[in-house]
């Protein structure tokens, strides 16, 4: 027992301490669960916020731990290279208009800029046209800048880029039409090319299996890329020369986790078939570190909610049946993960009676009257034990009088 306290105080605290260790281990068992929104419209946007409200106070489910991952699932799905594609796009017209007012200093710094922003993307789709654009415009600014040397080899990487790009003689002067067609036919042979670096290798926009590598190319300039779902993109230029060998050295560029889980959802939301969509969310679930989930989407109008299990005993793994939303509360959206507890009724704590506070005056109080009691008749037998202790030490008087008086002469 506690020194100093009443037993009854003791086991009220006793029963709150227990309480809240059982709270905190109820809460620390609760699973976690993504909400994956796939439509980024107003609408499920608002779902995934009201199931993320109903995710704090489940007793059996809970959100992400990491607000900033949670944030990557739902809301509008940010393109990862529109960005930089837009800002490639804006300097080509930038050095397109430099050039005509024969700017080509600046048509060259603009060009160039275009193609570093191209670095930073995948090359698939437009990129690699794009960025042969933009190495023919480099071309003319470097004859512009009297740089015969540089503006071939601008000119031969944007026909090895895009075969099919070719100047209209009735829109640039014969000067340019003549060193563009020279720079096809520039380099010949082959080389060997070595590339450090880690990812996905795509050399001049064609998928060329995995780095590090050394690989046989063929004489002239090169774009080479690493990509990767684990890594940011990353490119270089290089020559290559008739047999020697060059090197292009990309650097490592990890990607965050923010970026791959946004990469995880752009797959899941563009999966062509099931096979494909049950291996995104399994990739996208490992990244997040859940087992369950909730799927959000639109169809025809309508919201189409649908759930993921990793599998657990109560649970097959894969996905649920799809159903529309209709008027079905967020709470009830969950129960497929964790059906609703049964109502458990409520026990009173114990009562604990608590003793009154003294509220008489001191002299009132019977501890401090028995007190004054014992006092006095300690006085009263102390008082009478003296006095019969003084009894007995004293000699009558008259007896010892009357015999002094005899023996007088």
């Amino acid at each position: 027992m506690a020194r100093g306290l009443p037993a009854p105080a003791v086991a009220l605290w006793s029963i709150l301490i227990f309480g809240i260790a059982g709270v905190s281990t109820a809460h620390a068992d609760r699973r976690p669960v993504a909400v994956i929104d796939l439509s980024g419209e107003p609408t499920t946007v608002e779902l995934a916020r009201q199931l993320h409200t109903e995710l704090a106070n489940h007793p059996d489910l809970q959100a992400l731990a990491d607000p900033a991952i949670s944030a990557e699932l739902y809301g509008e799905n940010p393109d990862e290279d529109g960005f930089k594609l837009k800002d490639a796009r804006l300097a080509k017209d930038d050095a397109e208009a430099q050039l005509a007012r024969f700017e080509f200093g600046l048509a060259a710094n603009s060009a160039a800029r275009g193609q570093a922003e191209l670095h930073l993307v995948a090359p698939i789709g437009t990129v690699t046209a794009l960025y042969a654009q933009l190495a023919f415009v480099l071309g003319q600014a470097q004859l512009g800048l009297r740089r015969p040397a540089e503006a071939g080899e601008a000119f031969a990487l944007a026909h090895r880029l895009d075969p099919a790009l070719a100047p209209d003689p009735a829109r640039y002067l014969p000067d340019i039409i003549g060193a563009f067609d020279a720079a096809k036919a520039r380099y010949a042979g082959t080389g060997k090319l070595v590339i450090s670096g880690a990812g996905r290798l795509w050399i001049d926009g064609k998928d060329s299996g995995v780095a590090p590598v050394e690989v046989t190319a063929e004489a002239g300039p090169h774009v080479v890329w690493l990509t990767g779902a684990e890594r940011e993109s990353r490119a270089a230029r290089v020559v290559v020369e008739a047999g020697k060998t060059a090197s292009a050295a990309i650097e490592d560029a990890p990607a965050s986790d923010r970026v791959k889980v946004r990469r995880a959802r752009t797959a899941l939301r563009n999966a062509p078939d099931p096979a494909a969509r049950a291996t995104a969310m399994k990739q996208l679930a490992d990244l997040v570190g859940v087992r369950d989930a909730v799927l959000l989407s639109i169809a025809g109008g309508k919201v189409i909610v649908q759930t993921w299990n990793a599998g657990t005993r109560d649970h097959a793994p894969g996905f649920s049946a799809l159903r529309e939303l209709g008027n079905a509360k967020p709470v009830e959206l969950l129960g497929p993960l964790a059906p609703p507890r049964a109502p458990v009724k409520p026990v009173d704590p114990p009562f604990v009676p608590i003793k009154p506070l003294e509220t008489r005056r001191w002299y009132q109080r019977r501890s401090v009257q028995a007190s004054l009691v014992v006092g006095v008749l300690a006085t009263v037998v102390g008082t009478i034990l003296i006095v019969r202790a003084a009894d007995d030490d004293m000699v009558p008087l008259d007896s010892n009088l009357g015999q002094a008086m005899r023996s007088a002469p």
